[in-house]
C-alpha cells in the first residue's frame, strides 16, 4: 500500500512516550504487519516519534479521513484508534489474499477484450470522450494520475500525445492488458464471491470496472447484494436503476440483457 511519510521535522509529528515500549498500545502496534507499518516502523527505529509507529497523515490515509480527527482520535480514545487501524489491517490483508487466490485462477476471455474494447472504442490518436477528457487508445484517460508514466513504459511522451504524436496497436493493446488487469483488481475487491460466479458476471463487472473505477464502482451496494445472492435478475434491476445505465449509452444495455440471460 502506497503513501507518503511526512518530514520527520513536521509539527504533525506527535511527541514519543518515555514509556511507549511499556505501553499496551505498543504491543497492538507490533501485531500490524502491513507495508505501511513496516515502513513506518523503520521511521521509528530512527527514532521519530509517532503514534503506534505511525504518522498522522499516514494514519489519515489508512483510516481515509482528516488529520485533525486522528488527533481528536488520539485525545479522546487512543486505544479505540489502535482498534481501526488493526482492522482495516485485517481488511486490507483479506482483500489481498482474495486478490492473489482468484487471480491465480482467473483467466479473462477473449470475449472480454472483445467486449470492452467494442464498448470503449480504439482511437491511435488523441481525441475528446463524451465528458471532453483527452484519451487515447481504448478508453485510456489522459489526465489520469499514471497517465505519464504509463506513457513512459511504453516509449511515449505525454505531451507528444496530447500534440498529436499517434500510437501504434502494440502500444494501444499494452495499455489495454494493464487496464484489464487494474479491472479485474477492482472487480474482485467489489465483489468477494468473484471467483464462484459465473463467467457472464465476472465479463460484467470487469466491463463496469473498467468504466467506472473502483471508487464509482463500490456505490453498486444493492446491485453487489443481489450478485452475492445469486440474484442476477434483481441485479439487472440495480443496474437499470442507477444514474449509470443513463449516461452510457447501449452500453449499460447491453450488459443488462447479458445480466438477465443469466439463469
Amino acid at each position: 500500500m502506497g503513501f507518503e511519510l511526512k518530514d520527520p521535522g513536521d509539527a504533525g509529528y506527535l511527541t514519543e512516550r518515555d514509556s511507549y515500549h511499556n505501553d499496551p498500545m505498543y504491543q497492538i502496534a507490533k501485531n500490524i504487519s502491513m507495508n505501511w507499518y513496516k515502513k513506518a516502523q523503520l521511521e521509528k527505529e530512527a527514532g521519530v516519534g509517532k503514534f503506534l509507529g505511525l504518522t498522522l497523515g499516514t494514519i489519515a490515509f489508512i483510516l481515509g479521513i482528516s488529520q485533525i480527527m486522528v488527533e481528536k482520535k488520539i485525545q479522546e480514545d487512543p486505544q479505540g484508534l489502535a482498534q481501526e487501524i488493526q482492522q482495516k489491517q485485517v481488511e486490507e490483508t483479506q482483500v489481498e489474499e482474495t486478490q492473489k487466490n482468484t487471480s491465480q485462477r482467473y483467466t479473462p476471455s477473449e470475449n472480454l477484450y472483445n467486449m470492452i474494447e467494442r464498448h470503449e472504442g480504439k482511437r491511435n490518436k488523441v481525441y475528446l470522450d463524451t465528458k471532453g477528457i483527452p484519451t487515447i487508445g481504448i478508453g485510456f484517460n489522459l489526465q489520469r494520475a499514471d497517465a505519464s508514466q504509463k506513457l513512459n513504459d511504453i516509449g511515449v511522451n505525454l505531451n507528444n500525445i496530447l500534440n498529436g504524436e499517434i500510437l501504434t496497436d502494440q502500444q494501444i493493446y499494452s495499455l489495454f492488458k494493464d487496464d484489464i488487469d487494474t479491472a479485474i483488481s477492482d472487480a474482485i475487491i467489489f465483489i468477494p464471491s468473484f471467483n464462484k460466479q459465473p463467467e457472464l458476471v465476472k465479463n460484467i463487472v470487469v466491463d463496469m470496472a473498467f468504466n467506472l473505477g473502483l471508487n464509482k464502482l463500490l456505490k453498486f451496494k444493492d446491485f453487489r447484494a443481489a450478485l452475492e445472492s445469486n440474484n442476477y435478475q434483481e441485479a439487472a434491476n440495480e443496474m437499470i436503476d442507477s444514474e449509470w445505465y443513463g449516461q452510457v449509452g447501449n452500453r449499460s444495455k447491453e450488459l443488462v440483457n447479458i445480466m438477465r440471460s443469466i439463469k
